[in-house]
């Protein structure tokens, strides 16, 4: 056992060496999972009104390992909510986009080189 291995996992305790490893592992990507799932939920429920999508920065764990078996079938549903989302600005953005082609094909189309109005003054 190397030196890093016996300060990480202390000396070897018989058939269940890994077994807190593995509980550490769990615990830790269920924490991971849950902050994933946090960002879902905002986009989620922001897509709809058409607001900001606010999430915070993600990046894989590399200390705790490779995701437990026990948590893939929630990952993978994590995933497919994700890539939902995803789809849905994706369509948004293209429509976006459609539309401001539109509007500039119209504004040279009708030749008004002139910048659009920053108001109206209208009385009430």
């Amino acid at each position: 056992m190397t030196a890093l291995m016996s300060r990480t996992l202390g000396p070897p305790r018989g058939p269940d060496t890994f077994a807190p490893v593995v509980q550490d592992a769990t615990m830790s990507w269920n924490i991971e999972l849950d902050r994933l799932e946090l960002d879902v939920m905002r986009a989620e429920r922001a897509l709809p009104q058409g607001d900001p999508v606010r999430t915070d920065s993600w990046n894989p764990p590399a200390v705790i390992g490779p995701i437990p078996p026990a948590l893939v079938e929630r990952a993978l549903g994590l995933l497919a909510r994700q890539e939902a989302c995803l789809e849905e600005m994706d369509r948004r953005l293209g429509g976006a986009a459609r539309q401001q082609a539109m509007a500039a094909a119209v504004s040279r189309a009708t030749g008004s080189h002139h910048s659009p109005p920053v108001y109206v003054d209208e009385a009430v």
